[in-house]
């Protein structure tokens, strides 16, 4: 065991091999989405965002005609005062269940930027527009989006600068642009570790081995 105290190993967050080996479900029926178009999901965590759903209300409408769906999921505080914004384009809801198969399913993610939504999305290699949490200790989630942003991994909208306009036109950039779909994917699949959970087992396997 004398070598726990000279190796340090970045090895993933087990959230990676969680989504990573679960099969997926169908969610296209359970959320009455078109299997013909792109998915566009946002969430913001199970509590949700208020400025992000005050940001959602004021351009739903931008929504409709677009080539792609939105899934857009309020947090459990906020549906009532949302639900009656759902559009023909766009399907609100208060919480998911199956986030994994979700995202499976997901051709572009709005999420924050916490460490296992971080290591889910990368294991996946799930395209995706961050809005990291300014509420966090030592602006974790800013830290943790830049970092994908500057390996071409995903985007970033910082809260004090979201706007509806930036929201979308950033969304439509990515969604309508198969290339830089592809980038994202690829990139995020570099940083991602899906067999977190495996390679941890095995470096203790073998410490306790020395």
């Amino acid at each position: 065991m004398k070598n726990f105290l000279k190796k340090t190993l970045l090895l993933g967050n087990p959230r990676a091999s969680v989504v990573s080996h679960e099969v997926p479900k169908d969610i296209y029926d359970k959320y009455g989405l078109d299997r013909n178009k792109k998915v566009v999901t946002i969430v913001m965590g199970s509590l949700g965002s208020q400025t992000v759903n005050q940001t959602m209300k004021e351009s739903m409408n931008q929504f409709v005609g677009k080539e792609y769906q939105v899934l857009y999921v309020t947090g459990k505080p906020y549906y009532e005062s949302m639900k009656d914004y759902e559009n023909e384009n766009v399907k609100i809801i208060p919480y998911v269940d199956d986030m994994p198969s979700l995202m499976h399913a997901t051709d572009l993610i709005v999420s924050r930027a916490g460490a296992s939504t971080l290591a889910e999305l990368t294991a996946l290699g799930v395209p995706a527009i961050l809005i990291p949490s300014p509420y966090v200790a030592a602006n974790h989630q800013e830290y943790n989006a830049r970092e994908l942003e500057n390996n071409h991994a995903a985007k970033m909208i910082l809260e004090k600068d979201l706007t509806g306009e930036k929201l979308i036109s950033t969304i439509d950039s990515v969604i309508n642009d198969q290339t830089a779909l592809q980038i994202l994917t690829e990139n995020a699949k570099k940083l991602g570790k899906p067999n977190a959970v495996e390679d941890m087992y095995q470096e203790i396997i073998s410490m306790l081995g020395d």
